[in-house]
């Protein structure tokens, strides 16, 4: 039925974020010590990492093409912390259809009329009270792949 459709979509959603979380966890370790180090002897380093975090094989070829400018993996780190932090805020005061409830419009148009004043960590806390973390994201996706 529609609910089997809609588990089978969410548990292959929630497979597909803890990739790229893994894959970019992995590759900023990767860029931290590229950064560090003498670039010729990191090849062997690039595929271990993106290898053992994602459990596909990656190639020594790419340790130079597969880097991003500006450690943006940690840019999507934190995005993805806040994201589930926020969902997590919202599914809270408003319940898990949240997105029906008009009260929730208004507290997500305050929280987006400060533009990118505030960064991750101080809108996580001005939210939850809490700093960023990735307990929100890993008790989301533990609930769909559990």
């Amino acid at each position: 039925g529609a609910d089997g459709e809609i588990g089978e979509l969410l548990f292959e959603l929630a497979v597909a974020e803890l990739y790229m979380l893994r894959r970019h966890a992995a590759k900023l370790h990767y860029e931290i010590a590229l950064h560090r180090s003498d670039y010729e002897r990191v090849a062997p380093l690039y595929a271990e990492l993106l290898t053992e975090a994602t459990r596909f094989r990656f190639s020594e070829e790419d340790f130079l093409t597969d880097v991003d400018p500006g450690f943006y993996s940690a840019r999507y780190l934190r995005a993805w912390q806040l994201e589930a932090t926020l969902a997590g805020a919202l599914v809270q005061r408003f319940d898990r259809d949240w997105y029906r409830n008009p009260r929730a419009g208004g507290f997500v148009r305050d929280l987006m009329r400060r533009g990118q004043a505030d960064d991750a960590g101080r809108m996580a806390e001005r939210v939850t009270g809490r700093p960023l973390s990735f307990a929100p994201v890993i008790e989301r996706l533990t609930a769909v792949l559990a």
